[in-house]
């Protein structure tokens, strides 16, 4: 096979870029500063020439009486997950997409059932290929204040956010997203994010045991002043800020703030950890 001259072997990668693109336009998929970003495809069922933006609209809802249920359990693909506190004495889920103004309304790609106390919602992870940013929307009843044992979200490709809510024992993930909590009144807190920050505020009272644990992102702490508890951080690269805290040291990478009665643990491998109390 014959050499390729310099000028040859340019016009080849010029082509080969220009191939890269044009697939990567095809299929949703862009090159950012963080790596491979997967962006809007239109397949159709949404209108031609629609793009990120617009407002949320709902796709679909679904109800459930509160009485009896004990666990919740959600878990998306290609969604965002917002568990918050709702009224009356049902349980509702809404099925949300961002639409164009004039955009058609894409088909519901998630489904919500009860079996056994547990209320399951599943996101089938069509929201990319259907063209366009989802999210599901629970609402939690105060009618279950008191006897809701669990909660688990779960976001494969989304942002994860519990606010308000009373609950036993909460369980928050997101592999590629955000994970953000505020005024969640639970025994206990699990909240982890493979490559997203965390944020957990409480304005009343902290879990007693409460576990933030970020592979590659920040965390933001925020405790009630007149709370207490121990702190365990375990970090590798990155700043830890508590400018505003006094903190007594237990030894290691222990640390003491009021009476120490609450369980925290903040764990993070390559981000910055700031603490705050208010």
């Amino acid at each position: 096979m014959a050499k390729l001259t310099k000028s040859e072997k340019i016009k080849v990668g010029v082509a080969i870029a220009l191939i890269v693109l044009i697939i990567g336009c095809a299929f949703g998929v862009s090159i950012t500063p963080r790596g491979l970003s997967l962006f809007q495809v239109n397949l159709g069922g949404w209108g031609d020439g629609d793009t990120w933006g617009g407002s949320w609209q709902t796709v679909g809802t679904w109800k459930e009486s509160a009485d009896g249920i004990s666990v919740i359990e959600a878990q998306a693909d290609a969604a965002d997950i917002v568990l918050k506190r709702g009224a009356g004495e049902q349980v509702v889920v809404h099925e949300q997409a961002m639409l164009r103004d004039g955009a058609k309304k894409p088909a519901t790609t998630t489904d919500a059932t009860v079996s056994d106390g547990t209320l399951t919602v599943r996101e089938q992870g069509l929201g990319v290929i259907n063209g366009g940013s989802r999210r599901i929307v629970i609402e939690v009843p105060s009618a279950l204040e008191g006897t809701l044992k669990t909660v688990g979200l779960s976001a494969s490709a989304g942002d994860v956010v519990a606010d308000g809510i009373a609950v036993g024992a909460v369980a928050l993930d997101s592999s590629a997203g955000d994970v953000s909590v505020r005024d969640v009144d639970a025994d206990s807190l699990a909240a982890s994010s493979s490559a997203g920050d965390i944020s957990a505020t409480f304005a009343r009272q902290l879990p007693r045991a409460l576990s933030l644990a970020a592979g590659a992102g920040d965390i933001e702490f925020t405790a009630p002043r007149k709370s207490g508890f121990t702190l365990d951080l375990s970090q590798g690269v990155g700043d830890f800020d508590h400018d505003d805290v006094e903190l007594g040291t237990e030894g290691g990478s222990l640390y003491r703030y009021g009476d120490g009665s609450a369980k925290v643990t903040l764990q993070t491998s390559v981000g910055d950890v700031e603490l705050a109390v208010r």
